[in-house]
């Protein structure tokens, strides 16, 4: 069976358990025999993920999972949180993290550049609004986004 399809029946066996949990899925990666069975789960939730949520979601999430009988081989479960780097999905991560300094890499290159750096002044009509270290504000069309991810800057003394 392919990785992708495990997944797509790994989340539809999730979903549930995330929801009674208060957590959502920001990302679920199934890697097969060849990488000895790897099934990689990244949780997140409003105020973040302790080690708490992330062991009580794997206890839920490895049981039904064993009842479920969905993955062919033995496999190694790990659930986590995203981490300070966390990629940005979905539109509703932009939402999310305005103020917050983005690292974003498009495909195809936009305005003669691929890589982009900048703190998230605004999301609207399917647009990123980053404004530059030099002041200058770039406006980034969702669609050229291929890579989103929040810049951990130690400089700012402090997390969010």
């Amino acid at each position: 069976m392919d990785s992708s399809v495990i997944a797509d029946k790994v989340k539809e066996v999730a979903l549930p358990i995330f929801s009674s949990m208060g957590v959502s899925c920001v990302e679920m990666v199934y890697s097969g025999p060849r990488q000895g069975g790897l099934l990689r789960v990244f949780i997140d939730k409003e105020g973040g993920i302790t080690l708490d949520d992330c062991q009580k979601v794997s206890q839920s999430l490895g049981h039904a999972l064993d009842v479920a009988d969905i993955v062919p081989q033995h496999y190694v479960l790990e659930v986590s949180s995203p981490g300070m780097d966390r990629k940005l999905y979905c539109r509703e991560d932009f939402q999310r993290f305005m103020g917050r300094t983005l690292k974003i890499k498009t495909k195809p290159p936009f305005e003669g550049k691929t890589r982009f750096k900048g703190k998230l002044t605004g999301f609207q009509d399917d647009k990123v609004y980053l404004l530059t270290s030099r002041q200058k504000e770039s406006v980034i069309p969702f669609e050229v986004i291929a890579e989103a991810r929040l810049d951990v800057d130690v400089s700012e003394n402090k997390l969010q």
